[in-house]
């Protein structure tokens, strides 16, 4: 057989054993977005999270119709009402009385959306919000808060079981609590997101990443390239900062689904490029354009929080920060993890070649799969 025979095989494989794992890769973090006003409070929930808790597709028939949507109203905002629970300042939990307020469209599907007044005699008596929402169903959900209370503008996010403490109606939320919140929002974003995970291990696996251990010689002599990783990172740093910070303050309006596209295209070029190097084109340049298109990615969340422009400013960048400090661990957990084995000479044909093979393989099974479901 062949060496391209066997490459055919080898890529046919990997694309049917990475088409089942497409909708997995693809599926955004689980979200909900509570908003403050002064008259009460909106929230949106995404069906599909709805339904692993109150089973909105009835029938089981894979779709959820406008009649099971009417049917679930009592169990859904049932559900509301038990795990958002307001506090007053006693510590005395306030009932609210959630009403259906319509579906509405974003960026990763349909959510349910309920309103209600403050309760706890209003805005001002609130003191706590707790929230168990998917606390038993989801332990990677979050709640994104935003809004106003009391005058004020608030933002944070809440993990199932996490409460948020109101300030006071005279005093404004506090600017590093809301770099603290985000930083950790960021860093969960990245790690919950297996299409930038990919693209980052395409761009370090080509390098040769050893440490200097006791009694341990360099790889055939190869020296470590500590300046091509510092380069190839910091590339994609700058560039998703760059779109991620346009976009999020409103002066890049970019979206829809070529983004994401785009970043499974990202990984599949990058993979490519390991296995079929372009000379004049450094690892930093190409981490420096996927980035920008990377940071578009990154941006839906924030936008979709719908913070107030005071505290907008430091959510960005405590998001950016969870992102750099997620991305960092993960590279040094990289380079931990292949220790054992860089010295070894079938590092280059397994790892490196057989890595970039198997991320090129999953990149076109789910820019096909997109495109089955596009269809």
């Amino acid at each position: 057989m062949t060496a391209w025979a066997r490459a055919r095989r080898w890529i046919a494989g990997l694309v049917l054993g990475a088409g089942a794992l497409a909708p997995a890769w693809a599926h955004k973090g689980s979200d909900a977005y509570l908003a403050l006003a002064p008259e009460g409070a909106r929230i949106a929930v995404a069906l599909k999270d709805l339904d692993q808790a109150v089973a909105l597709d009835a029938n089981a028939d894979g779709r959820v119709t406008w009649g099971e949507v009417r049917a679930a109203e009592t169990a859904v905002h049932g559900l509301l009402a038990r795990d958002l629970r307001w506090l007053d300042e006693r510590g005395a939990a306030c009932h609210a009385d959630w009403r259906f307020a319509g579906l509405e469209r974003r960026s990763d599907g349909t959510y349910w959306v309920a309103e209600a007044t403050w309760p706890c005699a209003g805005a001002d008596a609130v003191r706590r919000l707790d929230y168990r929402l998917f606390a038993t169903t989801d332990t990677s959900h979050r709640l994104l808060l935003s809004g106003e209370r009391a005058g004020q503008p608030v933002l944070a996010t809440l993990a199932p079981g996490e409460s948020h403490a109101f300030a006071a109606a005279a005093q404004a939320q506090g600017r590093l609590d809301t770099v603290v919140d985000h930083v950790w929002l960021g860093a969960a974003h990245l790690l919950q997101g297996p299409d930038h995970i990919a693209f980052l291990l395409a761009l370090v696996l080509p390098l040769h990443l050893a440490l200097r251990l006791p009694g341990r010689a360099w790889n055939a002599g190869r020296p470590p390239e500590w300046r091509g990783l510092l380069a190839a990172v910091t590339a994609f740093t700058v560039g998703h900062s760059i779109t991620l910070g346009l976009a999020t303050l409103g002066w890049l309006r970019v979206g829809g689904p070529w983004v994401e596209t785009m970043i499974v295209v990202s990984i599949g070029a990058t993979a490519l490029l390991n296995l079929y190097p372009v000379r004049r084109l450094p690892n930093a340049a190409l981490a420096l354009v996927f980035g920008l298109v990377h940071g578009l990615g990154f941006v839906g969340l924030l936008r979709e929080a719908g913070a107030s422009p005071a505290l907008l400013p430091w959510a960005l960048l405590g998001f950016n920060l969870g992102i750099e400090l997620a991305q960092l661990a993960l590279v040094a957990a990289w380079v931990l993890i292949v220790q054992p084995a860089v010295h070894r000479p079938w590092y280059e044909a397994r790892v490196v070649r057989g890595g970039s093979w198997a991320l090129l393989g999953a990149s076109v099974a789910l820019l096909a799969w997109r495109a089955a479901s596009a269809a």
